[in-house]
């Protein structure tokens, strides 16, 4: 009987080995899970204030993005107006053939207005949009100004229809709405861009 009881005393501590030998890589899998937990915990509180971070930096920088776009559009709207309005007086007196005191006088206040009010757009808006739209304003600025200066040094007293005249004025018309529109396009592209980046 010694012999069984030393074959069950031999299996039971193989029993108890393997079982030592498992719980012991158990308890160090569970040890090292554990562990890992514990460094998680603190990188993933961190990973979540940069989130907060980020998503709140995000939404301060489309608040700005929303309001230079709305400066910017206002700003355009203002300088499409005056090219209109610049584009609409370039016509005073453009398109028929009347005597001297019928169309000069309106035709050369009407154009000096246009300048006035593209000068003072320009003094009002010019860091606001784009040099190509700044330039196109100085350019529809000085073809009013020097149509403005051309009525002026028509002699009031001239009743002829001096034809080279005549198509000078035509001219000047068809490049003061080519320079408007032109403007107008400028301010539709750059729209588009501006909203495309929203």
């Amino acid at each position: 009987m010694s012999v069984w009881i030393e074959v069950v005393e031999i299996v039971v501590l193989i029993a108890l080995g393997g079982w030592a030998i498992t719980f012991r890589k158990y308890a160090g899998k569970k040890g090292e899970n554990l562990a890992t937990m514990e460094d998680i915990g603190p990188i993933t509180r961190e990973v979540e204030t940069v989130k907060a971070d980020v998503a709140n930096h995000s939404s301060r920088l489309q608040w700005v993005q929303r309001a230079q776009f709305d400066i910017e559009f206002q700003n355009l709207q203002k300088v499409w107006e005056a090219a209109s309005n610049a584009r609409r007086n370039g016509r005073v007196g453009a398109t028929s053939l009347p005597s001297h005191s019928e169309f000069l006088e309106p035709r050369q206040e009407a154009l000096w207005e246009a300048v006035k009010q593209l000068r003072q757009v320009v003094d009002d808006t010019a860091p606001f949009y784009s040099r190509l739209i700044y330039d196109a304003l100085g350019e529809l600025i000085t073809l009013c100004d020097l149509e403005a200066h051309r009525c002026l040094q028509r002699s009031p007293g001239r009743q002829d229809h001096d034809a080279e005249w005549f198509e000078r004025r035509d001219q000047a018309y068809i490049e003061i709405v080519k320079k408007a529109d032109e403007i107008s396009n400028l301010i539709r592209e750059r729209l588009a861009e501006i909203g495309g980046s929203e």
